[in-house]
């Protein structure tokens, strides 16, 4: 039997589909579900979306992440997949709020903030300062 919380995101996986086509809301509801799935084993007994709160619920989630698994390959989930998950969530509650149902929490439990970065990436053959720790202006100029 699903957690009650999970009619709420139900109800808005339905209304996405009038606005979005339904490979949109199948990613939506494959993001969505890994939330879902994991408020249970934290708090089994959370009765609604309304009722969740920031620290007990929605900052585990982001820290689970750093562990989280695929459950396609079995592997942890790539970094990119990460912020996916948030804004997907995000969008989630900031809907519901905007929306006004009352299902949506009275405070807002997600920012901007939360979103996980990606690493820098360093490109060492096309950046010569670091690949070579030269600086790219002491290169010889084509005219010279």
């Amino acid at each position: 039997m699903r957690p009650p919380i999970w009619a709420a995101m139900i109800a808005y996986l339905d209304r996405k589909r009038a606005t979005c086509r339904p490979k949109t809301v199948s990613t939506i509801a494959t993001r969505l579900k890994h939330f879902g799935e994991f408020l249970p084993g934290i708090y089994p007994d959370l009765d609604s979306v309304a009722a969740l709160d920031r620290c007990k619920h929605i900052e585990p989630y982001l820290t689970s992440m750093i562990d989280a698994v695929n459950t396609k390959n079995g592997e942890s989930i790539t970094v990119a997949d990460r912020p996916r998950r948030v804004l997907v969530l995000m969008g989630f509650l900031t809907d519901i709020a905007e929306w006004d149902w009352p299902e949506a929490p009275p405070r807002k439990p997600l920012f901007r903030d939360d979103i996980p970065k990606a690493p820098a990436k360093h490109c060492p053959a096309t950046c010569p300062s670091i690949s070579t720790g030269a600086s790219p202006r002491s290169s010889p100029s084509p005219r010279q």
